[in-house]
C-alpha cells in the first residue's frame, strides 16, 4: 500500500468518481485498507485465490478493486464475478444502464491458454452485458493494442483481444488520437522496454461522450510501474420523450386451451363480469367508452394474475442458441456442479476443475462461432430490408440492439461518423436517409415513366372519399367475434393495454356473450 497516498491524491484532485484498481496486491484480512485510502470512498475488492490463508502459496500477488464515490452509492451495484482477476461494478445513469468490468490478465509467464481463457470469459460478460447496456472495460490486459495514436504496435495477444473487442463493437481509448500524455503506461522499473498494456476500452457509439482522457506522467512511477489512466465520461441526460412502455405477456399460455389452468381463468374472469357493472354500462360518449375499457382491462388483467402461471421471458436466448450449443452449455453446467460441490478446487491437478475448464472453454468457443455468423447475417438483413420492407428493417434493428435498458430501438444511431441521440435530430437524419433513398432522379436506371405512374394513381386515388357508413348499419353477432378471436395469432406483443390474443380467445367465450 506503498502508493496509497498518491491514490488518495489522486483521487481528490482529479474529482474521481469510480477508480479502478488492477494489482493491489492485498491479501484477504488485508483488504480492508482500501476503505481507509479516502474517507469519501467505498471499495470491493478481490483478493488472488492462491493467497487465501489455507494456501501453500502466501505470496502477494495480483488481486482487482473498485473505488466509488459515497454520493453515487445508490446507483452502483457490485456484480458477482466469480473470479479473482475481475471485479464488476453495474452504474445506473438518468437514462442508461453501464457495466464496468475492472480486469487484470496474467502476464506472458502464465502462457497463451491462460490469457485465451480470460479473454473468452471477457467475451461471455461482453454478450449478457451488452444486452442490457453499455460496457467499459479497464485494465491491466498484459497485451498490446494498435490504434490511430499508436499503429502497427499489436502482438499475438493483442490481436486475439481485438478480436472479441470488433464483436462487440468495442475501442481502447488509450490507442485512440483524443487520448494525450505518455505513449506507454507501463514503465519497466530496470529501464528496459516500456509498452501500452493497459487499457480503457468502450463502446465504440459511445466515444463521443468521453470529454478527456489521458495517461498520467511521473510521479506516480516513484510507487508503482504503471502510470495510471484517466478518463472523463459526460453520461447523457433522460430523454424528455420517452415512448411508453409495453409490458410483455408473463403467462403460460396452454396451447389447446383445456388446462385446468384455462378454466379456471375463464371461469374467474366470467364471475368478474357478472358481479360487476359491466353489462349494464351505459356508453353514452367518449368519456363512458374510456371508463368501460379500463374497467374491463383491469379485470382481464387481474384475473389472470390471480389464476394462471407467470413465465419468465429470457431475454438473452438466441436463436442460434440450441442443439449442439445447449448440449455444451448443459454439458459445462453439470461439471460446474460437480466442481462446486468439490469446493471449488483451483489446482491444475484437480480432475473436476480441468473438466469443467475444459467444458467452458468448449461452449465459450461454439457460442463465438455462432454469435459471429448470427451478426453477418443479421447484418446482411437489415442492409437489405433498409431498402425493400420497412417493418422488416424495424424489427431487425431491434434485435440487433439487443433490447434491455438501451431505451427503445433507434434511440441512438449513427448516421455516418456522429453519434445522434437527441429525438428531433433523429427524426431529421432519419427523414433526409429515406429522402435519398427514394430520390434516385440522376440514376441511369430509374424509371421515370414507372413514377409518373404511380403518382397518377396515386392521386386519383386520393381525389375520391370514401363513402360515408352510418355506425347503425354495422351489425355483427357474438359468433362472428368468437370466429375472429379463434383466427387471431397466438403469441404476439401486446400494445399499449397489454392485452394479448391469448385474452381475448378466453373473454369472448359463449359465456361471456353478455359483453
Amino acid at each position: 500500500m506503498s502508493s496509497a497516498s498518491y491514490l488518495h491524491d489522486a483521487l481528490q484532485k482529479q474529482d474521481v468518481d469510480i477508480c479502478g484498481i488492477s494489482e493491489h496486491w492485498l491479501f484477504d484480512e488485508n483488504a480492508h485498507l482500501l476503505n481507509s485510502i479516502h474517507p469519501n470512498y467505498l471499495y470491493f475488492a478481490v483478493c488472488d485465490f492462491s493467497t487465501h490463508a489455507l494456501s501453500d502459496h502466501k505470496t502477494r500477488k495480483g488481486g482487482v478493486a473498485f473505488l466509488w464515490k459515497k454520493n453515487i452509492s445508490s446507483r452502483v451495484t457490485v456484480v458477482d464475478s466469480d473470479d479473482d482477476h475481475i471485479v464488476i461494478l453495474k452504474l445506473v445513469s438518468n437514462s442508461s444502464v453501464w457495466h464496468l468490468i475492472q480486469v487484470y490478465i496474467p502476464n506472458t509467464r502464465y502462457g497463451s491458454d491462460i490469457f485465451n481463457d480470460y479473454v473468452d470469459k471477457l467475451d461471455s460478460l461482453c454478450a449478457s452485458f451488452s444486452l442490457q447496456g453499455s460496457v467499459i472495460i479497464m485494465g491491466d490486459f498484459n497485451a498490446r493494442l494498435s490504434g490511430p495514436r499508436i499503429p502497427n504496435y499489436q502482438n499475438y495477444r493483442g490481436l486475439r483481444l481485438q478480436r472479441c473487442l470488433d464483436r462487440y463493437q468495442l475501442s481502447a481509448l488509450t490507442t485512440s488520437f483524443f487520448c494525450s500524455g505518455p505513449l506507454y503506461t507501463y514503465v519497466h522499473s530496470d529501464h528496459g522496454i516500456s509498452s501500452l498494456i493497459d487499457h480503457v476500452i468502450i463502446d465504440s457509439s459511445k466515444t463521443d461522450l468521453i470529454s478527456n482522457c489521458y495517461i498520467g506522467d511521473q510521479p506516480y512511477l516513484d510507487v508503482s510501474s504503471h502510470r495510471p489512466i484517466f478518463c472523463d465520461i459526460l453520461f447523457p441526460t433522460a430523454s424528455a420523450v420517452k415512448s411508453p412502455q409495453i409490458e410483455r405477456s408473463v403467462f403460460k399460455w396452454p396451447s389447446d386451451g383445456t388446462s385446468s389452468g384455462t378454466e379456471v381463468y375463464h371461469d374467474n374472469l366470467h364471475q368478474f363480469i357478472t358481479q360487476s357493472n359491466l353489462i349494464s354500462f351505459r356508453l353514452n360518449n367518449i368519456s363512458d367508452i374510456d371508463s368501460y375499457t379500463d374497467l374491463l382491462t383491469k379485470g382481464i388483467h387481474d384475473t389472470a394474475l390471480s389464476s394462471l402461471q407467470k413465465r419468465k421471458f429470457n431475454k438473452f436466448l438466441k436463436p442460434y442458441w440450441k442443439g449442439e450449443l445447449k448440449e455444451l452449455h448443459r454439458d459445462m453446467w453439470r461439471l460446474r456442479c460437480i466442481w462446486d460441490d468439490e469446493g471449488r478446487p483451483r489446482d491444475p491437478n484437480s480432475q473436476s476443475f480441468c473438466l469443467y475448464k475444459d467444458a467452458k472453454r468448449k461452449f465459450r468457443r461454439k457460442r463465438r462461432q455462432l454469435s459471429e455468423n448470427h451478426l453477418i447475417t443479421l447484418n446482411s438483413d437489415i442492409e437489405e430490408a433498409a431498402d425493400i420492407n420497412q417493418k422488416s428493417f424495424w424489427s431487425l434493428v431491434r434485435s440487433r440492439a439487443g433490447g434491455g435498458s438501451r431505451g427503445s430501438a433507434g434511440a441512438e444511431v449513427m448516421f455516418g461518423n456522429q453519434t445522434v441521440r437527441d429525438p428531433a435530430a433523429l427524426a431529421l437524419h432519419w427523414g433526409e436517409y429515406f429522402s435519398g433513398i427514394y430520390s434516385h432522379y440522376t440514376d441511369r436506371l430509374f424509371d421515370n415513366d414507372f413514377k409518373s405512374s404511380v403518382e397518377s394513381e396515386l392521386a386519383e386515388f386520393l381525389s375520391h372519399d370514401a363513402p360515408a357508413t352510418s355506425s347503425s348499419e354495422i351489425t355483427f353477432t357474438v359468433d362472428e367475434v368468437n370466429l375472429t378471436c379463434k383466427s387471431l395469432p397466438l403469441g404476439k406483443a401486446p400494445g399499449i393495454d397489454s392485452i394479448v390474443y391469448e385474452h381475448l380467445n378466453m373473454v369472448f367465450k359463449n359465456k361471456l356473450a353478455a359483453l
